[in-house]
C-alpha cells in the first residue's frame, strides 16, 4: 500500500498545475517512501532510480527535479529517526540494516544457485570469531557489523573474479522471478503450481495490452512499469523467486484493469439482436 502510495502521489505531483500541489504531493510521496523502506529495505533506491530514467527518457526535467528534491529531503526525514538510533548503536551510518552482506552473498558466491540458502551465515560466524580472536576489535564496533563486512567483502571479491558466473546467475535470476511456474521447493503439487500458472499468465497479457492501451500516457505509465524493472534488476544481484516479483505485480494489475476495462466495451457497445418479426 505504501509503494502504491508513493505511485499515486508521484503521478499526481507530475500533473499538478500549481506549485502548492506539486510540493503537497510530493511530500506525500517522500513520507510514503521512507515508511515503505522502513518496512522493505530494498525499497530503498527506487527514488533516485525512478528519476535518473524521468531525466533521461522525458521532458519537463525541471519539474521531475522539483518532485525530486521534495520527495528525497522528505524521504530523509522520515528515515532520520532510524538513522541515527543505528549510528547510536553501531558506531557509522547504517542505510538500512547489517544484513546486507548475507543477502549479497546469498547471491553472489561460489555456491549460488539463484536460490536462497543461508546455510553459509554458520561458517562467516565461526571465521569472524577466528578474526576477533587474533586481531581484537575496538569496543565499539559491533560483531553484526564486522560480520556483514566479511560477507559482502567476500562477496565482491568472488564476483570481481568470475564476471561470466555473474552474467550466468543474473539470467538464472531474471528467469526464476519471471517464470510462470513456481521454483521454490515448497510448491511440490503439481495443482498448485496449475493455479499459480493460470493467475498468472492472464495477468501478465491484461497487463501488456493495458500497457499498449496507455502507450500516450508518457511518465505515469513508465512510473507503473519502474517497479518491475526495478525489483527484477535487484533481484538478478540477489537471491531470486516469484514471491519477489509480487510488489511488482500490483501496479501491473492496474494497466490489467485497463484492459479488463477496454475489453469489456466491445460487449457492451455490442448491438441488441434483431428481433424476430411477428407472424
Amino acid at each position: 500500500p505504501l509503494m502504491l502510495l508513493q505511485l499515486l502521489a508521484w503521478i499526481t505531483a507530475w500533473k499538478a498545475t500549481c506549485t502548492r500541489g506539486l510540493i503537497g504531493w510530493s511530500i506525500l510521496g517522500g513520507g510514503a517512501a521512507g515508511l515503505a523502506t522502513l518496512m522493505r529495505p530494498s525499497w530503498l533506491l527506487f527514488i533516485p532510480f525512478a528519476v535518473v530514467i524521468a531525466l533521461v527518457v522525458f521532458s519537463q526535467r525541471k519539474k521531475q527535479l522539483q518532485i525530486a528534491a521534495v520527495m528525497v529531503a522528505v524521504f530523509c526525514l522520515t528515515m532520520s529517526p532510524w538513522w541515527i538510533y543505528t549510528y547510536a548503536v553501531a558506531g557509522r551510518f547504517v542505510p538500512t540494516s547489517l544484513q546486507v552482506g548475507a543477502s549479497l552473498y546469498d547471491g553472489l558466491s561460489p555456491t549460488a544457485t539463484g536460490a536462497s540458502d543461508m546455510r553459509f551465515v554458520a561458517e562467516f560466524e565461526k571465521r569472524q570469531h577466528e578474526i576477533d580472536a587474533t586481531s581484537p576489535p575496538s569496543e565499539t564496533q559491533l560483531f553484526e557489523d564486522r560480520l556483514d563486512e566479511l560477507m559482502k567483502q567476500a562477496s565482491i571479491d568472488w564476483a570481481k573474479a568470475h564476471p561470466l558466473r555473474v552474467l550466468q546467475l543474473a539470467g538464472v535470476k531474471f528467469l526464476r522471478i519471471w517464470s510462470p511456474l513456481p521454483n521454490a521447493a515448497e510448491f511440490s503439487s503439481n495443482k498448485l503450481r496449475l493455479v499459480l500458472m493460470i493467475s498468472y499468465l492472464p495477468a501478465i497479457i491484461l497487463a501488456a495490452i493495458g500497457c499498449y492501451r496507455c502507450r500516450q500516457l508518457g511518465w505515469p505509465l513508465v512510473l507503473l512499469l519502474l517497479p518491475a524493472v526495478y525489483f527484477t534488476l535487484l533481484h538478478m544481484i540477489f537471491v531470486s523467486s516469484i514471491r519477489y516479483r509480487q510488489p511488482a505485480m500490483i501496479p501491473l494489475l492496474v494497466l490489467a484493469a485497463v484492459a479488463v476495462a477496454w475489453l469489456s466495451s466491445f460487449q457492451n457497445s455490442s448491438p441488441p439482436l434483431a428481433e424476430e418479426p411477428s407472424a
